[in-house]
């Protein structure tokens, strides 16, 4: 695996893989997570379609140029989803938030909501790096 391309521009790319990598894994458990602990059979699918798209972007960043590329977006895109997702629950919640933030449903909205804005920002620094 080749970290610096082009001047070590590429590592962004690689951080930015890494990081769809492991969200995919954890969007998966969140999703898991939620079947398990409230049988919402709606969150499985979610985590688990958002979890294996994003686990498939992972491992498409470091194939080819025209595959990172697109799978960059594909990871920005869902990432950018999920964040607007947790961001809309948990301002659902506004007036109770510490409590929100307290429970097991906050507790992975934060974790998701972090997560995601670290993909999407390695992610469009990837592709602006490359765009450049």
């Amino acid at each position: 695996m080749v970290i610096h391309e082009k001047g070590g521009h590429d590592m962004f790319r690689y951080l930015a893989g890494i990081a769809a990598l492991l969200y995919g894994l954890v969007s998966i458990a969140g999703g898991v997570l939620g079947y398990v602990n409230k049988d919402e059979l709606p969150s499985l699918a979610a985590g688990g379609a958002c979890g294996l798209i994003l686990l498939l972007c992972g491992v498409g960043i470091f194939k080819g140029p025209k595959t990172a590329f697109l799978s960059l977006l594909g990871a920005a895109l869902v990432s950018l989803a999920l964040v607007g997702f947790f961001v809309y629950e948990s301002l659902q919640n506004w007036d109770n938030l510490g409590a929100f933030f307290q429970s097991t449903f906050g507790k992975t909205a934060a974790v998701m909501m972090g997560g995601g804005l670290v993909v999407l920002i390695l992610s469009l620094l990837a592709v602006y790096r490359r765009v450049r």
